[in-house]
């Protein structure tokens, strides 16, 4: 349909930024790369001040918005 665009697989989505809550998590952005998962993620804190953020790579925290 669109033969310009590439569709990335979420396997090549390594990169996360994830909301807390108690009954479980939310997915709020996927990227590829750090530099711009670093970026997506100040702003998530901007955006969202009062909630429990992490920065992810795969299952491995990489940054979180404050500590439990």
């Amino acid at each position: 349909m669109f033969p310009f665009c590439s569709i990335r697989l979420m396997d090549e989505l390594s990169f996360k930024i994830v909301k807390n809550y108690a009954q479980g998590d939310e997915v709020i952005a996927r990227v590829a790369d750090f530099a711009i998962c670093k970026a997506a993620f100040e702003k998530a804190l901007f955006v969202f001040p009062n909630e429990h953020l992490q920065m992810r790579q795969g299952a491995r925290v990489i940054a979180k918005s404050r500590e439990d």
